[in-house]
């Protein structure tokens, strides 16, 4: 081996062979909350430029589903369910795989809910979009878990 190749043969502690992250587990969740919040907040200004007003009128009552609610509904089932994979990977290391399943699907399944709803079309289009969102934050920040896991029970 040459010199120049010993050099960029070199890994750093925080990346693994094919340069994906590998992240604690509290390094994780934030990673998947922050992400799936930004993006979100990008798809509802998106959204809204399109005329999306994100409101909706239920029993006489209006409600409004942006910005609070992009916010709530982003942080709070991404939050729970990273945290209860963080706090269950100690103990079962399938944890994770599992969860890779079942995060992404739940999200995906509850636009029927947000289909169902009397939004407006970019509104419908936005929130819709947000699911997805957060669905491919949980799989990538679970990934990133589960690297930093595997790296950490190595060292």
């Amino acid at each position: 081996m040459t010199a120049a190749n010993a050099e960029t043969s070199t890994a750093t502690p925080a990346t693994t062979p094919h340069n994906r992250r590998a992240l604690n587990r509290p390094q994780a969740v934030a990673f998947a909350v922050v992400a799936a919040l930004v993006v979100n907040l990008v798809v509802w200004l998106v959204g809204w430029a399109f005329g999306g007003d994100f409101t909706i009128v239920a029993d006489g009552k209006t409600s409004d589903a942006a910005p609070g609610g992009v916010i709530i509904f982003t942080v709070v089932p991404t939050l729970i369910g990273m945290t209860a994979a963080a706090l269950l990977l100690p103990y079962w290391a399938g944890v994770v795989r599992v969860a890779q399943i079942i995060g992404p699907t739940l999200s995906i399944l509850t636009i029927g809910l947000t289909i169902n709803a009397p939004f407006d079309g970019p509104s419908t289009v936005s929130l819709s979009a947000m699911h997805v969102v957060i669905a491919i934050a949980i799989y990538v920040g679970l990934d990133a878990m589960q690297r930093g896991w595997a790296a950490k029970r190595r060292n």
